[in-house]
Order: structure tokens, then C-alpha cells, then sequence
């Protein structure tokens, strides 16, 4: 079908996202040499490779992204990690590019006390517990299971502030790991709420936002977060590191229970709320879209000029 539709000539620029779809786009785009841009927005495994037939799928992906004119990574992290998984691709690094994720930062710049939901009321709870928020996708990658245990072993410990953990998302998990809130006792502690398509009413009434994730290419809710303010415990995995160094944010390794577990427990005894929301116009700066809209703009603009081709007369019927 992609194939088809390139051979009319009706488009000067072909933009796929994420590997499998590069691949294809590759493969329609043979002979017919529309300007290709691939955007890889998820880390690769070692797992992704198993087999007698893992060389072989990696040599056929690599051979497939180098045919693109620019492959695009949203973080230094990740460019690193394609590398790493293909390293052929080095001999076309001046394909290479990252174009960082962003967000819509002004949306973020309001009085820090503007609030149009009540969430503590939603859960039952009156002000006294502090608020800790997960927004992701309910899949193992983003580490919840390893939040629930670090909950867990929290609410063993004496002497602790009251806390309630509220996550919000969508994913084929979700039933596991209610599951798992009721297997381990946790129901007085953590609620599954359904996923929010806009997110900022939701952080301006957290007191913490925890990003447990395994890997990541790059953490729009990190960003989302602290342009909003709000303090940010994550793990140390790929991507997400890049978006956390140098900010007030913290960290604790990656899959580990137990460094979870104490990294909450500081954040519970010593939070660090003044230094987020000092923080907040700086992250509203940094991690604006503008800047990776710009590049992009500029990058298309670069590729399709060379390539304008005339539209068919059918496709100018304004029927």
C-alpha cells in the first residue's frame, strides 16, 4: 500500500515511526527514492535478537535504516543504545540525528496553586497523606510491579509519614496488577485510576511523581512534571537519566526494589517541593517542543526541497 502511494508522486517526504515501521517504509521506498525520515522512539534489548535468526533480523533491520536519509532518536541515550545494537549504522552518522522530545511548555506556566480537579476527594483521603502519582502505560517496562513491592516494604517500616500512591494509565497489565494490589494488601495504599489524555490538572495536586521505568527512550511525564513543579524521583534507566540529570529530580537504580524503596522513603521524610517548583520555569525552558519543532521543520524543508515532484491532475479535484 505504501508503495503504491509513493509511486503516484503525490508526496515529497516520507516520515516513519518507530523501527518495524522504518522497515517497511525502507522496503516500499526501493527504486522510488522519496526522502525517508525514521524516528525511533523506543530503546532496543538484547531480547528483541534471540535465536540462530537474531543476527540475521538485526543485519536486515540495520540494512533497512540505513536506506532512510535521516534516522531521528529522541535522546542522546538512545542514539547510543541503536548504535550499540547496530553498529554498521555508524558509517552514515551524519544521518544521524537526535531531535529530543517536548512538551507544550507554556500550557505549564500558571500559579502554582491553580487546580481544577479534586483527586484527594476522588480517593477518599483529606490532606494529611502525601500524594505519590505514577501516569504511564500499565506494562512491565515502566516498572510498576517494582513500585508495588517498594510500597510494600514501606508500609512495614515504623515511624513513617502517611502516604497513598495514585496511578493513572492504560495497558494490557492493569487487571495483573490490581491483582497484585489486592495479593499484597496494598488496597489502602494504592489506586488504578483510568489514563488522562491531559495530565497537568492531575500533577498540580501531587506531592510526588515516581517514574520506576526499566528503560525508556526519552520520559515526557518527567518533563511534564517538573515544568509543572512537581518533585520527581526516577530510576537511573536510559532516556529517562538524560532527562533528569541536572534538575532537582533524584534518582535510585533501575529494578531495584530496595533502592526504590529508601528512595521513597526520603522523599517522604525530606521532600524537596520548594526546589521543584523553583525549578519549574527553568524545565518549561528547557524542555519546550519549540526547539525540536524547529529542527524538524527545518530538517523536512531540507529534504523535500530536493525532491518536489508535480501533483497528478486528478489529485488537484477539489472533489
Amino acid at each position: 500500500v505504501v508503495r503504491g502511494l509513493l509511486r503516484e508522486g503525490r508526496f515529497g517526504l516520507l516520515h516513519s515511526h518507530g523501527i518495524t515501521a522504518a522497515a517497511h517504509a525502507a522496503l516500499a521506498n526501493l527504486g522510488v527514492g522519496v526522502p525517508h525520515v525514521a524516528t525511533l522512539h523506543e530503546p532496543l534489548r538484547t531480547t528483541q535478537f534471540p535465536g540462530w535468526l537474531g543476527p540475521l533480523k538485526r543485519w536486515t533491520l540495520a540494512r533497512a535504516l540505513g536506506q532512510a536519509d535521516a534516522i531521528l532518536t529522541v535522546s542522546d541515550d538512545a542514539q547510543a543504545n541503536l548504535l550499540e545494537h547496530f553498529p554498521a549504522l555508524g558509517t552514515h552518522a551524519d544521518r544521524l540525528l537526535t531531535v529530543p522530545n517536548g512538551i507544550h511548555a507554556q500550557r505549564y506556566a500558571v500559579p502554582s496553586g491553580y487546580v481544577t480537579d479534586d483527586l484527594r476527594e476522588r480517593l477518599g483521603l483529606d490532606a494529611q497523606p502525601i500524594l505519590v502519582g505514577f501516569l504511564g502505560r500499565f506494562m512491565p517496562e515502566k516498572g510498576f510491579p517494582v513500585l508495588l513491592e517498594a510500597v510494600e516494604r514501606l508500609t512495614r517500616q515504623e515511624t513513617l509519614r502517611p502516604f497513598y500512591l495514585v496511578g493513572f494509565g492504560s495497558g494490557d497489565y492493569r487487571r495483573e496488577y490490581q491483582n497484585a494490589i489486592l495479593r499484597r494488601g496494598l488496597e489502602k495504599f494504592v489506586s488504578l485510576l483510568d489514563f488522562v489524555a491531559d495530565v497537568q490538572p492531575v500533577l498540580r495536586q501531587l506531592d510526588l511523581v515516581v517514574v520506576p521505568s526499566l528503560w525508556e527512550a526519552s520520559s515526557l511525564v518527567s518533563m511534564e512534571a517538573m515544568a509543572a513543579g512537581v518533585p520527581v524521583l526516577g530510576s537511573d534507566c536510559i532516556g529517562l537519566r538524560e532527562v533528569l540529570r541536572d534538575t532537582p529530580s533524584r534518582m535510585v537504580p533501575a529494578n531495584d526494589p530496595a533502592a526504590l524503596t529508601a528512595g521513597l522513603r526520603a522523599a517522604l521524610d525530606e521532600p524537596w517541593t520548594q526546589a521543584a517548583r523553583d525549578f519549574a520555569t527553568e524545565a518549561q525552558a528547557r524542555f519546550d517542543n519549540v526547539h525540536s519543532v524547529r529542527r524538524l521543520t527545518a530538517l523536512f524543508e531540507s529534504l523535500a526541497s530536493g525532491a518536489r515532484r508535480s501533483v497528478p491532475s486528478q489529485a488537484a479535484d477539489p472533489t
